[in-house]
């Protein structure tokens, strides 16, 4: 029997935000032969709500059948208030290469994130941006909203200016752009969503939006008239979206072991007056399997639809944005309405070591690096009614590299990749 549960560490962050991750509570009953799967499964169902640098979980026999469990802890910095730098361009990748690292196509201001603001797990974000881009945007997450803890609220808004559009990409499968003394774009958006957490490896989100954009006259009449569809320089949209997602990982951060699954739908516009009308449907799986020996693998696969395929340039980004590229096209883009995409990548850990910070604290004395090399292989396809270079037809590349996972699980990853065309480079992503 599970007598106690002792925290220690924990200065800010409630109790019962803790003992909601643990697989057992007090008075649980278990056998002796799960203590190990259980402490491993506490330690990293704590370790994974980014509260904490380091999670310790001791079981400890208080007699033959009772069990004290000792969870010590270490909290992060929760208080994140600093100078903000912001690329105008897709990637770091796309502003070193193509635009030679410009500084003025970078945006500053402020950034300011205030994490466990109650100690309840509660966010605020609040980001003020002036240079190429102006952007103040805001966000906030609620603590649990209801006795079983499963529910949380999160509001957000934001308005964007800026003096440069991409307007369209071209036969190359490069973006076109369109610069000017004046705004050549507007946008701002406000959201209210709940998010449901009934299980601890089980998230879903409902969000519902509404948006407004605007683009320069010169834009809709001359450049892309089908930037909005029909010639239109404005529109205005609601928009809901529904994600599930399941992780069963050792590290959400930077995951060695387990799987992780996400479906998502959202419908943007409904069509009112020729207005927008997109329905889009996207799923993505991750594998990762440790093989013995500091050997690792991890597999993906990601697909997404968008109905019905003829859609306004403003609804087709598919490959090349966020987290879904081919590696080895980092400089393209491919535009349309659906698109496969998958992954293989084996790595071997080289060495985990510590940097002395000569800090004042007991948490950060020093820092921990560890270093991963990988070798891997892309493979993806994308489907366009328009025609170019990469649409229409399976790319792949392969590559090697290295991943630098340091402080807070932050990866920083330099890789070697040669595509299909032949085309071969050093990437850096984060």
């Amino acid at each position: 029997m599970i007598q106690k549960i002792i925290l220690v560490g924990n200065n800010k962050t409630k109790d019962y935000i803790i003992l909601r991750e643990m697989p057992v509570k007090v008075n649980d009953t278990i056998n002796k032969n799960a203590i190990p799967q259980l402490i491993t499964k506490a330690k990293e169902n704590i370790y994974n709500t980014k509260l904490f640098i380091s999670v310790n979980v001791v079981p400890q026999l208080i007699e033959p059948d009772r069990l004290y469990i000792l969870i010590e802890l270490k909290e992060r910095w929760y208080t994140f208030p600093f100078p903000y730098v912001e690329l105008a361009d897709r990637s770091l990748n796309v502003w070193l290469h193509t635009y030679h690292a410009d500084l003025k196509r970078l945006s500053y201001g402020i950034f300011f994130l205030q994490e466990n603001l109650t100690g309840r797990n509660d966010k605020l974000e609040i980001k003020a941006v002036a240079g190429f881009n102006r952007q103040l945007a805001l966000e906030y997450t609620t603590p649990y909203i209801n006795k079983d803890l499963t529910a949380r609220l999160r509001f957000a808004g934001g308005i964007l200016a800026s003096k440069e559009i991409p307007y369209i990409s071209s036969g190359q499968n490069k973006l076109l752009y369109h610069q000017s003394g004046h705004n050549q774009r507007k946008e701002w958006f406000a959201s209210v969503g709940v998010l449901s957490r009934k299980k601890i490896k089980k998230r879903e989100w409902l969000t519902l939006s509404l948006h407004g954009s605007w683009i320069a006259d010169s834009i809709s009449n001359y450049y892309n008239a089908d930037f909005f569809g029909g010639s239109k320089n404005k529109i205005f949209y609601p928009e809901v979206n529904y994600k599930f997602r399941y992780d069963d990982v050792d590290n959400v951060m930077y995951p060695l072991e387990g799987y992780t699954m996400q479906v998502s739908a959202t419908k943007r516009g409904f069509g009112w007056n020729g207005e927008m009308d997109m329905l889009s449907v996207g799923a993505d799986m991750r594998y990762y399997l440790p093989l013995g020996k500091n050997w690792f693998t991890e597999m993906r696969l990601a697909a997404e639809v968008k109905l019905p395929f003829e859609q306004p340039y403003y609804n087709q980004r598919l490959l090349g944005y966020g987290d879904n590229y081919i590696r080895g096209l980092e400089y393209y883009v491919i535009d349309g309405s659906a698109f496969g995409l998958s992954s293989l990548d084996l790595k071997k850990k080289l060495v985990s070591f510590e940097v002395p910070t000569f800090l004042n604290s007991k948490n950060y004395s020093k820092i921990p690096f560890t270093l991963y090399a990988k070798i891997y292989g892309d493979a993806g396809y994308a489907y366009s009614k328009r025609q170019s270079m990469l649409g229409n037809k399976l790319q792949y590349s392969g590559g090697f590299g290295l991943d630098i996972v340091t402080l807070y699980d932050i990866a920083i990853k330099i890789e070697f990749s040669v595509n299909r065309l032949g085309n071969g480079g050093i990437y850096l992503h984060k």
